[in-house]
C-alpha cells in the first residue's frame, strides 16, 4: 500500500506542477494545456517505439490474404486457408502496436485520472446536498457508536441512514461557505477526517478515504485508511461537471500529438538521427 501511496503522490505532484504554469489561463487554459501534454506523450511513444518492419510485414500479409480470399472465392478450402492467414496477419498487426499502446496507456492513464478529479467533478454548489457514505470493513455493521460532526466549517448533517445488507451508513450533508471544509467521522476511538470541496475550491478533488489498493489507484487524491480501521472506505458523492471538458481535452490532445509528430520530424531532419519514421513509411 505504501508503494501505491508514493505513486499517487508522485503523479499528483507532477500534475500540480503541470497545471501550475497554466493556472493564470483559467480552467479552459488548464484543460488545453493538459490535453496538449497528453497528446504529445502518446504520440512520441508511438513514433519512437512502434516496430516498423513487423508492421509492414503484417500489412503485406493482410493484403495478400484478402486478395487470395477474393481470387479463389470459389475454392472453399483455399478461402478457409486465406481466412486463417488473415487472422494470423491481424494478430501480427496488433502485436506490433501492443508495446507502444501499453506504454502510452500506462503514461496517459494517471494524467487522465488526475484530469477527471480536476475537471470532471463539480465542487458542491450553494444549497446542494451530498451524501457521505461509510462502508465498514468486512461488510459488517459496526457495534461501536458513530458520530459525524464538523472539524472545519458549518452546515447541516442529517441523521444517519443504516444499510445493514451493504454494511454501510449514509449521511446527507448540506455545507455552507466556500473552499475546502472538513468533516470528522467518529467510530469508537477512531476518528476519520473527510475533506469537502465546495464551489470556488479550484483544486483537484479528493473523494474520500480508502483501504484497498484498487480504490486508491482509481482515486489518486484519496487518503489511506489506517491498517486497523473499522472502515473499508469513506467517500463523498460529488456531482459530475459538464462533459464539455472531455471534448476539449480530446481536441487539444490531437493538437499536442500533431505538434509532437512535427517536432520529432524536425529533429530527424536537422538533428541526430533518431531512427526511421515508423508511420510515414507505411
Amino acid at each position: 500500500m505504501t508503494g501505491i501511496s508514493y505513486f499517487n503522490q508522485l503523479c499528483s505532484g507532477l500534475y500540480d506542477g503541470l497545471t501550475y504554469f497554466s493556472g493564470p489561463l483559467g480552467t479552459s487554459g488548464q484543460i488545453w494545456w493538459v490535453g496538449l501534454v497528453l497528446g504529445a506523450i502518446v504520440a512520441a511513444v508511438f513514433k519512437m517505439l512502434i516496430n516498423l518492419p513487423q508492421l509492414k510485414l503484417a500489412q503485406r500479409a493482410l493484403v495478400a490474404a484478402l486478395y487470395e480470399s477474393w481470387l479463389y472465392r470459389q475454392e472453399p478450402r483455399v478461402v478457409l486457408g486465406a481466412n486463417w492467414a488473415l487472422v494470423r496477419a491481424n494478430y501480427a498487426y496488433l502485436r506490433a502496436f501492443f508495446p507502444p499502446l501499453l506504454l502510452g496507456t500506462l503514461l496517459a492513464a494517471p494524467l487522465i485520472l488526475q484530469a477527471h478529479y480536476h475537471f470532471g467533478l463539480r465542487g458542491i454548489q450553494p444549497g446542494d446536498k451530498v451524501l457521505l457514505t461509510a462502508e465498514f470493513a468486512g461488510g459488517k455493521m459496526a457495534t461501536a457508536p458513530l458520530r459525524l460532526d464538523w472539524a472545519q466549517g458549518v452546515g447541516t448533517i442529517s441523521p444517519p441512514v443504516r444499510q445493514p445488507a451493504l454494511g454501510r451508513v449514509v449521511w446527507r450533508i448540506e455545507p455552507k461557505g466556500a473552499g475546502v471544509l472538513t468533516l470528522r467521522l467518529h467510530h469508537g476511538s477512531e476518528a476519520v477526517e473527510v475533506p469537502l470541496f465546495l464551489r470556488g475550491a479550484n483544486e483537484v478533488i479528493s473523494t474520500g478515504l480508502y483501504s484497498s489498493g484498487g480504490d486508491l489507484l482509481l482515486a489518486p487524491r484519496a487518503e489511506i485508511l489506517q491498517a486497523r480501521s473499522g472502515f473499508a472506505r469513506v467517500w463523498i458523492d460529488y456531482a459530475l461537471s459538464s462533459p464539455t471538458w472531455l471534448g476539449w481535452i480530446t481536441l487539444s490532445s490531437l493538437v499536442g500529438a500533431l505538434a509532437a509528430h512535427w517536432g520529432i520530424e524536425a529533429l530527424r531532419r536537422t538533428g541526430p538521427r533518431l531512427g526511421p519514421d515508423p508511420l510515414r513509411e507505411i
